[in-house]
């Protein structure tokens, strides 16, 4: 699956929160420590299963959990217009 970070996106870190404005819209969006460790793996192309393994790799849950997790996450960030997501039916 490919994903791409929309091009009208500014962000930065500031203790431990994501600000994310939307260039087009001036709309500015937060997020939380466990998206911001996704939206930092999105930057670095890492795959779903990437993001599994480093975070059952830290703390004790089921690779199914987490997951649904990060799904959840990507079609949050799909719908906000933040991301856009390509061969989607790997997911």
């Amino acid at each position: 699956m490919e994903v791409i970070i929309s091009k009208a996106l500014s962000w930065q870190i500031i203790d431990g929160t994501l600000y994310i404005i939307d260039e087009h819209t001036k709309r500015m969006f937060l997020l939380n420590d466990v998206a911001v460790f996704i939206w930092n793996s999105i930057c670095n192309k890492d795959s779903i299963d990437t993001m599994i393994k480093k975070i059952t790799s830290q703390y004790t849950v089921k690779e199914e959990i987490v997951r649904c997790d990060i799904i959840e996450i990507y079609n949050d960030l799909q719908t906000k217009g933040l991301i856009e997501l390509k061969n989607k039916e790997v997911l």
